[in-house]
């Protein structure tokens, strides 16, 4: 009986601390310098820890930045907003530094199976349980989805494909919705 009551205790004040904790307001200035939620997924897979709450993963402050650099390559590479160029090599690895080299760079090498299966599986579960929408790029008409069809064929996103094949649909696809223009970098 002593047990269940310690343990029932122990329950109640975990909850309520949970629930003050929820209800602490917090600084403005933390939320606008911090990761986004579901940047928080690629960080924990990637390795990096913004120790310092300062939205950004440092060099030199132990947040994982030199690691990640030795172990899948610089992505201090900056970022375009509004067409200029942010952060380019200022050792500091931003959010949309991070998540764009993630998908330019790391998730299609094989020597990262693991980290990317881990993102993508913590991802789809983040996306589901907030209901978010999964289609970022089209309308409600799946217009874009309609014109690649038109343009690849119905089913050519059912099937398995190396990154070769994958660059010639990309390819084949820009060329019959004619798309010209730049369209990606190679890095």
């Amino acid at each position: 009986m002593k047990n269940i009551a310690a343990i029932l205790t122990t329950l109640l004040t975990l909850a309520f601390s949970l629930a003050a904790q929820e209800n602490t307001p917090v600084p403005i200035s933390r939320q606008i310098y911090s990761f986004s939620p579901l940047a928080q997924v690629y960080l924990n897979n990637l390795g990096l820890a913004d120790r310092n709450g300062n939205g950004v993963i440092d060099r030199g402050a132990a947040e994982g930045y030199e690691e990640f650099t030795a172990k899948y390559g610089n992505a201090d590479t900056g970022f375009h907003a509004n067409f200029v160029l942010c952060g380019e090599a200022d050792g500091k690895l931003e959010e949309p530094e991070i998540i764009n080299y993630y998908y330019l760079t790391i998730r299609f090498k094989p020597d990262f199976d693991e980290e990317t299966a881990a993102i993508e599986s913590e991802v789809s579960a983040y996306i589901y349980a907030n209901d978010m929408p999964l289609v970022w790029l089209d309308d409600e008409q799946g217009t874009v989805m309609n014109a690649v069809n038109t343009a690849l064929g119905e089913g050519w996103d059912r099937q398995e494909v190396t990154e070769n094949e994958a660059v010639a649909l990309f390819n084949r696809a820009m060329r019959g919705m004619r798309i010209v223009g730049a369209h990606g970098r190679s890095g």
